[in-house]
């Protein structure tokens, strides 16, 4: 067998926080658009054994696949095989577990998972289990893929990683406002942020147990985008597109910051470039929104690894979706650097 082709990526910020995937099998949601799209491709075109693109859309998202293949197959010449769509609604929790039933069959063990799908909608819509649609799909549903896919991750045979895409949050985080008790007098972009800002406290709520658990092997990270140019605004009046267009970063330098989560969380605690215990990768450039990625301070740092916050949302959460345990040992929890 020849040695598999590995591309270096041109921001050398994140070539520098991504090691040889080879060996490696990645789940990225929302993977048809965007930041979902550059994510999957950059980790197979660093050596993954396979990449799943787990979405809705699956004709959308082989057309992806044969994008990157036209782009980059030549120079990778197994890249096809790396590449495969699987359907994941992160709306009904039924295709949640049905996602990870497929998974477990497919593969003895998992390695990264990618957060990554998102959507900003106006209002009025719910899930097929009756949640609010942004909260149901952008934290709901994550909650439910990241439990049911525990098993596979705590069977890796090296280090794993969880990494959740969680922008937009950080006006969002009084306890209240993080669980959808009422969606009185609330509009589209605090129900989105409130969405995101979940993510970030359950992520870091998540590395606390496995911590607490004994776990050192997965580990559960968080990114941020910046300002990038991506679908979540083209709802919005000509005024806020065309300064999206013109002042925002591009998909592939956007992407970098959450590939930063994934390859810093994979390399050995030794290494220099390894991440702290739960890291939050961001731009390096004016307030975090553009630029080259570096690990960060959250935002809101301290109220985002507030004990009883975390706990609350953790347990309203597990709740909501019918989770009585973990794959672990989830009862205890440690505080965080």
């Amino acid at each position: 067998m020849t040695d598999r082709v590995l591309i270096e990526h041109p921001v050398p910020e994140a070539q520098e926080l991504l090691p040889s995937m080879v060996g490696r099998v990645a789940v990225v949601t929302g993977a048809s658009s965007g930041l979902g799209i550059e994510t999957a491709k950059w980790l197979a075109l660093r050596g993954c054994d396979e990449v799943v693109l787990a979405v809705r859309n699956t004709a959308k998202a082989d057309g992806v696949v044969d994008d990157i293949v036209a782009e980059w197959g030549e120079q990778v010449p197994d890249l096809r095989s790396r590449l495969v769509v699987m359907k994941l609604d992160l709306a009904d929790l039924s295709s949640v577990r049905a996602f990870a039933a497929a998974m477990a069959e497919r593969h003895s063990h998992l390695d990264i998972l990618v957060n990554n799908a998102g959507i900003n909608i106006p209002l009025g819509r719910t899930t097929v289990d009756g949640f609010e649609m942004m909260y149901g799909t952008n934290h709901i549903g994550p909650v439910c893929l990241t439990a049911e896919l525990m098993p596979l991750l705590l069977a890796a045979p090296n280090r794993a990683v969880v990494s959740t895409c969680s922008s937009g949050g950080a006006d969002s985080l009084a306890p209240a406002g993080l669980v959808p008790d009422t969606d009185e007098g609330l509009t589209q972009w605090p129900a989105y942020g409130r969405s995101k800002a979940a993510n970030l406290v359950f992520t870091v709520e998540l590395q606390r147990r496995l911590l607490a658990a004994g776990i050192d092997h997965v580990r559960a990270m968080s990114s941020h985008p910046g300002w990038t140019y991506t679908g979540l605004v083209d709802g919005e009046g000509f005024l806020v597109r065309m300064l999206n267009k013109m002042f925002s970063q591009n998909v592939q330098m956007g992407t970098t910051p959450q590939l930063a989560s994934v390859g810093a969380g994979l390399l050995p605690a030794d290494h220099p470039n390894s991440a702290s215990t739960h890291a939050f990768f961001g731009p390096r450039g004016c307030k975090s929104m553009r630029g080259p990625p570096h690990e960060m301070p959250m935002f809101r740092e301290d109220e985002v690894k507030d004990v009883e916050l975390g706990t609350r949302l953790w347990d309203l959460t597990n709740e909501a979706i019918g989770i009585d345990s973990w794959a672990f040992d989830s009862s205890d929890r440690i505080e965080l650097p």
